[in-house]
């Protein structure tokens, strides 16, 4: 079974989204490649949204290798069906190998805001 090639840049994705430009996510000088504006520096909370975000587009990857679709964005966090469960737990278990992150604890901490 061939998987479709995909962006597997890493490069971004645990930084800040830029909320008015569709999701894209900023480099670090701040400029947006969606559009012109120079935004301030990404807040805490902007960066634990952004590794929920790339958690998920991770999940999303394992769940359509197994031949499965959801739509951009699916919160896979929050999913009761059990192999969408084990999709996350793959990008939990990823973060934590890869970038020493318990994507779990972020979720939780962005709950508590």
């Amino acid at each position: 079974m061939a998987i479709e090639a995909e962006d597997t840049s890493l490069e971004g994705d645990a930084r800040a989204v830029c909320e008015n430009c569709h999701g894209g996510y900023l480099p670090p000088d701040g400029q947006c490649g969606e559009c012109d504006h120079v935004h301030g520096t990404p807040t805490l909370a902007d960066q634990a949204h952004a590794r929920v975000e790339l958690g998920r587009r991770l999940a999303r990857r394992f769940y359509k290798a197994m031949g499965y679709e959801v739509p951009e964005g699916y919160a896979f966090d929050t999913a009761r069906h059990p192999t969408e469960k084990l999709c996350w737990a793959m990008a939990v278990i990823a973060f934590e190998e890869l970038l020493a992150t318990d994507l779990d604890e972020v979720v939780a901490e962005l709950e508590d805001e």
